[in-house]
């Protein structure tokens, strides 16, 4: 299966259901199955105000703090169904959303669908892009 590794903890607002909507500076044509990695960095987000409004969410979904939060691992799976620019989707988006990429003009929006949430992390090596994850290891 293709993976894609996302920054903590924007790969476990996937996995929750918190963010729908993947930005990226390239258009895929990619449709079909991803698994979702998270990292092994967290994103420098953590330092700012930004960080509190992304932990309000995170308690609604029973996570405390970003400590808890895997690193290095596949926490979802879900489907890759459309990629289309960022400035045609910003303005049919919730604010919510909206905070939880970078839709500035120029970069793609991956559309997400279909997530589901792994019960345990599967801790692996990620990659740039896309990279290719065993089957025999996802459940």
């Amino acid at each position: 299966m293709r993976a894609i590794s996302i920054w903590q903890p924007r790969a476990s607002a996937i996995a929750l259901g918190l963010k729908k909507v993947e930005t990226r500076p390239r258009r895929t044509h990619y449709r079909g199955p991803l698994a979702i990695h998270a990292s092994q960095r967290r994103t420098a987000y953590l330092r700012d105000a930004f960080a509190y409004e992304f932990l309000f969410d995170f308690r609604s979904a029973g996570v405390s703090s970003f400590e808890q939060l895997p690193l290095g691992a596949i926490v979802a799976v879900c489907d890759l169904v459309d990629c289309m620019p960022t400035a045609s989707l910003a303005e049919t988006l919730s604010e919510e959303e909206r905070r939880f990429g970078d839709f500035t003009p120029g970069r793609f929006g991956w559309i997400l669908d279909n997530v589901r949430k792994l019960d345990m992390p599967i801790f692996c090596r990620g990659f740039q892009g896309f990279f290719n994850v065993e089957d025999s290891l996802l459940p």
